[in-house]
């Protein structure tokens, strides 16, 4: 995907519930299906200035 390419989604983190404090990420169906992802990829978060970015990573990368 070029930078010409990239779209913005937002999403809703989700409590977990467990009263960790901690957040649950969930990405939709037709946004892992648009990018190629499935469950078992690799993601790198990258901070930004407005929120963070996700990115896949070949496993030989990791």
């Amino acid at each position: 995907m070029t930078s010409d390419d990239r779209r913005i989604w937002t999403l809703p983190l989700q409590d977990c519930r467990d009263g960790s404090g901690d957040r649950i990420l969930e990405l939709p169906d037709t946004l892992l299906a648009e990018l190629g992802w499935s469950e078992g990829d690799t993601l790198v978060i990258e901070p930004q200035a407005t929120g963070f970015s996700l990115r896949k990573i070949n496993n030989e990368d990791v």
